[in-house]
């Protein structure tokens, strides 16, 4: 016997998607952030590196002149204020070039996109405004680790918060986000 094409398609009513109901969120593990981190490092370091190189081999920005080693470069680039200020300045805007829009429009950096999480927002899993995800998320903290002193104690602080029970890093707090599993 034929099947009959106008009965109801046979699947478990119980699996279907419930409008206005969300799925539970599952957060994101701490080692596939700290792989997306990883990703996203290298990546900003493969344009950071040259272009840091190009300013002292040309004598760019004053106080930041070649000394012929590149370790030392890399020493002056970070015990000077000047030096401190452009490679901070430096960093911040190439990663904003690189991940700003994809933050914004998909909650993701490329390392992100790769390891399948994104940052929502804590309470109603969409994205973040842009002020959020790139404001309080990236600037306000690049902007404080760059403080002496308390700029490298606030970065240990900020990272060591994954470990509570939510895995929010401390400036996850500050932008009210959480990092989940896409």
């Amino acid at each position: 016997m034929a099947e009959n094409p106008y009965t109801a398609p046979q699947a478990s009513p119980e699996l279907a998607p419930t409008p206005g109901v969300q799925l539970p969120t599952v957060l994101a593990s701490r080692w596939a952030r700290l792989g997306a981190s990883i990703i996203d490092s290298i990546i900003v370091s493969v344009l950071f590196v040259p272009l840091l190189m190009v300013i002292f081999a040309f004598g760019l920005v004053p106080g930041l002149e070649d000394t012929g080693s590149f370790v030392t470069n890399m020493q002056l680039s970070t015990d000077t204020l000047i030096g401190n200020v452009v490679t901070a300045v430096l960093g911040m805007a190439i990663y904003l070039l690189i991940q700003g829009y994809l933050l914004v429009n998909s909650g993701q950096s490329i390392g992100k996109k790769a390891l399948g999480i994104q940052i929502v927002d804590q309470d109603s899993q969409q994205l973040l405004p842009a002020g959020r995800v790139l404001g309080i998320r990236y600037i306000v903290t690049s902007l404080l680790y760059q403080v002496p002193f308390v700029g490298q104690f606030f970065a240990l602080i900020d990272v060591l918060f994954i470990f509570g029970a939510e895995k929010q890093c401390l400036h996850d707090m500050m932008a009210h986000s959480i990092v989940i599993k896409k």
